[in-house]
């Protein structure tokens, strides 16, 4: 048995010479070894026993073809097994050591000295994955002796830089933007491994996603915890300078030591009959093996390959290569295909162990994969699950279950409550080895999607978006920056004093209303009340606060008193409004404006800011130079691509006009699309000037924008593709034929996308509430200070119920009937009001203190403000309670989706009430 890799073992007859001399002829189950530097052929046997020659002839054996790399060598194993017989345990092929090791000593082998100065050592180099290893030394730490987030950062940028430029073919990438989320420390002496692959390749922007993991000893296993995720967006095509003009070359021979752009590692597959397929990565080798011509070939890049099997070894290892685009031919499917590779969806390895499992043709009951075993549910009329969601796009097996499994009773018979916890063991430890996000873990993270009434994605045919802060979101200090400065040129125009005034965005906060009655900001609980106020810029003390507002309730239904800051557009607009009514105040404004009340006020700002939006002068701005207010994300595409993929019908329904959307879309979306692809291909419907939220309820006439210049002619019917200005939301459901809850709808504005569409039309809602991310950091950030505040207010509670009884004890005496406690019954009546005095001095200075935690409490988010979400220590935020309301999901930028699938279930949580906690056992209450 001869087995030749060209350009390392050149004389076949003198690798046969060798094979035989070792004794190793004939062997059926054989592990080949060719030194990659000697082209010496050492044969050895690897745990197998050979088999009968005999078998080598039969045509329908089962192959498993195994190409790796160990040390200095290239490894083969080929084994074969006779129709009919199972091989012996020992030929089982699970993974071994996957990856070449270099020397990091080594000069040529130094590709990043900033990373080779910390002691990384590359594992892996390819388009699609880059890998690596670092021990955690004291150059690595920060003074807590654990990993610097830095060097996280340095991590992350390195390895990204370098995949990203064998992606683009070995151009020059410059890193222009990197997020990273830092999970868990890496102590002094930790193993952290980083893993680096794709999420987007376009044209000239590449986003690649950097995880890095350290391992932890179990019992069990060594399990892998996650320490940071990181982003890195990369530009590709930088000119290089001549001084460094054969950097390139040098990457490429860098590169060529891992043999990573050629390799396919860990193949394993079966089929039960002749299959044809051509692979585009595969190795530049041959196979010279006469006895087995009949059964398979590999020639060179892109040859063909023919297998036929008909058995698969029990708890056999399937696994495949996602860097490797398999194309195939044939003229019926395969009967059963297990770990070959999504090129687009995953550039991770993916490993599946099939435990009796059996592949059987399309006769005699054999089970294909598809649509003879899949059916798809079209329709939700009166199908509902457990939770009364529609069931529509679920998956059904149109076939018994344990058609398609040997023996299948012993794997899915048994209680259920088994094996479930069996299947889910195993999924959580696959999902967490291939490095992907699961749904629990990203609920726990500043870019989880957070759901307030359960929502089934299947279910859901269109999913419809708005674009402003939602499909782009603009750098709130330069858009909202730049929308202050126009407001307060036209308020100078029309006679207003605003010299000296600046751009302050911490003054204003999303989710607080403008008292246009009292020239006041407030910050209202999810009942109404006033918890926090600001009159002009200048904060009002708790006292000052109950003597204005007391018991009144915040009625966002009376308009001409209260105005929401409902979305960032509404931060400019406050904090001019703030401002002027200082200058009210103060007596600066020009009696020449006439009589000026705060209502009033609000008029002439609110007027202002019209005039910059309605004039064009702010837009315009924005379309010259879109790079200056656009913050870019490389992976919303790549979500929206995934949606439609999945069949969800996309839709962009904006208020702004088709000029300024085309300009804002296309930059913020064709260069992270893939090929010649363009923004209008995502979308089945595109409608600007939309005029939201009169959209949702009624209808307005519909135009068909024609041509590049924005030209319309009248239009009566929406078709599917086109591009339209105005219309309704009823034309939508009409020319799409879907309604209601089978459509989503995703928005920034809590009233006039996720409010009107909920209650006019039962549309499915999800907010994009960007701050999330900062708040949710600062929660975490502000949890020991939550904690002591807590422990002080529960101290009082104690103390204060003690006080209570003694004054109680203190009153039934004055009555002449005997105190309830002891202690107060061994009281004289000065030693009783002693201990009264002594609590009640402990209790004011315990006010004092947790009064002053109390102002500070949020001011992580904001010094004034204090938390978006939260109104108080226990309580949310009115904004909270219309988001509870009106969003079934919200999330903090719509490219959340990516970290889950189209397919995703996403169920509300618990809701506590407030005799929910602490509840005793069954135990303690009979006791």
């Amino acid at each position: 048995m001869v087995i030749c890799l060209p350009g390392e073992c050149t004389d076949s007859a003198a690798c046969d010479a060798t094979c035989k001399s070792k004794g190793y002829q004939g062997g059926v189950c054989v592990f080949i070894s060719v030194d990659a530097k000697s082209g010496d052929c050492c044969c050895k046997t690897k745990n197998f026993e050979s088999h009968d020659d005999s078998s080598i002839s039969d045509a329908t054996n089962t192959v498993n073809l195994y190409i790796h790399r160990l040390g200095s060598c290239r490894l083969v194993v080929a084994c074969l097994v006779r129709e009919g017989t199972k091989p012996p345990k020992k030929t089982k092929i699970d993974l071994i050591d996957r990856y070449l090791r270099m020397d990091p000593k080594s000069p040529e082998f130094i590709m990043d000295p900033p990373l080779h100065s910390l002691g990384f050592v590359f594992e892996e180099l390819s388009a699609t994955r880059v890998s690596g290893r670092l021990t955690v030394t004291e150059k690595c730490c920060q003074p807590f002796k654990v990993l610097h987030g830095g060097v996280s950062a340095l991590i992350a940028e390195g390895v990204a830089s370098l995949g990203a430029g064998i992606a683009s073919g070995y151009k020059r990438v410059a890193g222009i933007h990197l997020s990273i989320h830092h999970i868990r420390p890496a102590a002094l002496g930790d193993s952290v491994f980083a893993e680096s692959f794709p999420v987007s390749v376009g044209k000239n922007i590449q986003v690649w996603e950097v995880r890095l993991w350290k391992t932890k000893k179990t019992e069990e296993q060594d399990k892998k915890v996650m320490v940071s995720t990181s982003r890195v967006t990369l530009y590709c095509g930088v000119p290089i300078p001549d001084h460094v003009k054969d950097a390139p070359e040098q990457v490429k021979k860098f590169v060529s030591k891992f043999f990573s752009n050629s390799d396919v590692d860990g193949l394993s597959f079966f089929f039960s009959h002749t299959l044809d397929w051509s692979v585009a990565a595969m190795p530049n080798f041959s196979v010279n093996v006469p006895q087995l011509s009949a059964l398979y070939s590999i020639k060179t890049p892109k040859a063909k390959m023919n297998l036929c099997a008909d058995q698969v070894f029990d708890g056999m290892l399937l696994c495949g290569d996602m860097s490797t685009k398999l194309r195939f031919a044939s003229s019926s499917p395969p009967v059963l295909m297990a770990g070959l590779p999504d090129p687009r969806k995953s550039n991770q390895r993916r490993s599946l162990r099939m435990n009796k499992c059996r592949a059987a043709g399309a006769d005699g009951g054999r089970v294909t994969v598809g649509d003879d075993v899949f059916s798809v549910t079209t329709s939700s009329k009166y199908e509902v699950d457990y939770l009364g969601q529609s069931t529509k796009g679920d998956l059904n097996l149109k076939l018994d279950p344990l058609q398609s499994f040997e023996n299948g009773q012993a794997t899915l018979e048994g209680p259920i409550e088994e094996v479930a916890r069996t299947e889910a063991q195993a999924a959580e430890n696959l999902i967490r080895e291939l490095g992907i996000q699961g749904p629990f873990s990203a609920q726990h993270s500043p870019r989880g999607i957070f759901c307030s009434r359960t929502l089934n994605l299947r279910s859901i045919s269109a999913i419809g978006y708005d674009m402003d802060y939602t499909l782009m979101h603009y750098n709130v200090m330069a858009w909202e920056g730049r929308a202050y400065d126009y407001c307060m040129e036209n308020l100078k125009t029309m006679g207003f004093p605003v010299d000296g005034l600046s751009f302050d965005p911490e003054l204003v906060i999303r989710g607080l209303m403008i008292d246009k009655e009292k020239g006041n900001l407030v910050k209202a609980d999810r009942f109404g009340y006033v918890k926090r106020a600001m009159h002009g810029t200048k904060m009002l003390s708790n006292k000052a606060v109950s003597e204005i507002y007391g018991r009144e309730l915040v009625d966002l239904r009376n308009q001409s008193r209260w105005e929401f800051l409902n979305t960032f557009f509404s931060v400019s607009e406050a904090l001019a409004y703030a401002q002027m009514v200082d200058r009210l105040d103060d007596g600066c404004i020009s009696a020449d404006l006439g009589t000026l009340d705060y209502k009033g006020l609000y008029k002439a700002v609110a007027k202002a800011l019209f005039r910059a939006h309605v004039e064009g002068q702010l837009k315009s701005e924005i379309m010259s130079k879109p790079e200056l207010f656009v913050e870019p994300d490389p992976e919303l595409p790549l979500a929206l691509l995934d949606q439609k993929e999945a069949g969800k019908k996309l839709l962009l329904i904006t208020n702004s006009d088709y000029h300024y959307t085309n300009k804002m879309m296309k930059h913020s979306f064709n260069k992270f699309l893939p090929n010649d692809m363009d923004w209008r291909d995502l979308f089945d419907m595109v409608i600007v000037s939309a005029r939201k939220p009169e959209f949702f309820q009624m209808s307005h006439p519909l135009y068909e924008v024609v041509t590049g210049e924005g030209l319309m002619r009248p239009c009566f019917k929406a078709e599917t593709g086109g591009l339209y200005s105005g219309g309704s939301a009823q034309m939508v459901e009409s020319s799409l034929n879907v309604h209601g809850d089978e459509i989503l709808y995703v928005g920034d504005h809590i009233y006039t996308d996720v409010s009107v569409s909920k209650v006019h039309l039962r549309w499915r809602t999800a907010l994009i509430c960007r701050e999330l991310e900062e708040e949710y950091m600062a929660l975490i950030g502000s949890r020991g200070h939550r904690e002591e505040l807590i422990e002080l207010i529960n101290q009082k509670e104690v103390v204060g119920d003690l006080f209570n009884q003694l004054r109680l004890a203190l009153q039934r005496r004055s009555k002449g009937r005997p105190a309830q406690t002891l202690a107060a019954t061994n009281l004289d009546d000065q030693e009783l009001t002693e201990t009264m005095q002594k609590l009640l001095i402990v209790m004011q200075r315990l006010d004092d203190k947790i009064g002053l935690m109390l102002e500070t409490d949020g001011e992580l988010f904001n010094k004034r403000w204090g938390f978006l979400s939260r109104a108080g220590l226990w309580d949310k935020s009115h904004l909270m309670r219309q988001i509870e309301k009106y969003a079934d999901i919200y999330t903090s930028r719509v490219s959340n989706f990516l970290n889950y699938t189209p397919f995703m279930y996403f169920r509300s949580q618990e809701q506590s009430l407030a005799h929910d906690s602490p509840l005793p056992d069954a135990a303690a209450m009979e006791n």
